[in-house]
């Protein structure tokens, strides 16, 4: 599963800090592999997949946070 799955006692506040912390740490890698990256077809693959991670991660922080405000946690 594509959706990273955190057990129902972690709140919602917490999920989307570590959420949004996930989509930080995934943009600064994909601007690393963009600049470092020699070879063309490795580093488009690369930004395709970190890319793929940032709009997963920050769709989850985007959902926690609402979530955690209209449960008013």
């Amino acid at each position: 599963m594509l959706i990273p799955k955190l057990p129902d006692t972690v709140s919602y506040k917490f999920r989307t800090f570590i959420f949004g912390l996930a989509t930080v740490v995934s943009i600064i890698v994909a601007i690393v592999i963009s600049n470092f990256m020699s070879d063309s077809i490795v580093q488009t693959i690369m930004w395709i997949v970190f890319s793929l991670f940032t709009v997963i991660f920050l769709s989850m922080t985007v959902y926690s946070g609402i979530k955690a405000h209209f449960i008013n946690e």
